[in-house]
């Protein structure tokens, strides 16, 4: 008599069960947002610095900070009315992200 054939579960690694469980442009999509916000966090700690060598002190800091976190959330929300009429969204998220790649330097 042949015995039962006894099959195992297909080990598979992480990157093959996102593969196989996530879209192509969710995948590109992270990765970009995430190396756009390592080189955006890399940048954060030098402008103080700048400010300084400029001559400025904690007040200019405070009011260039305050103004890069209040324009941040008006163009937040200003993309995605945007969005919400156009519709184009992966058109709108590549725009976003290259004028963020050119503005950066």
């Amino acid at each position: 008599m042949a015995e039962p054939e006894t099959t195992e579960p297909r080990r598979t690694g992480l990157a093959e069960q996102l593969k196989a469980s996530l879209p192509r442009n969710v995948i590109v999509l992270g990765v970009v947002s995430f190396l756009a916000d390592v080189s955006t966090d890399m940048m954060y700690w030098t402008v103080p610095f700048f400010i300084a060598l400029l001559g400025g002190g904690f007040v200019w800091v405070g009011i260039i900070e305050g103004l890069r976190d209040g324009i941040t959330s008006f163009v937040t929300i200003a993309s995605g009315f945007v969005s919400d009429r156009v519709g184009k969204r992966k058109a709108l998220v590549g725009l976003g992200y290259g004028i963020s790649t050119v503005v950066k330097p």
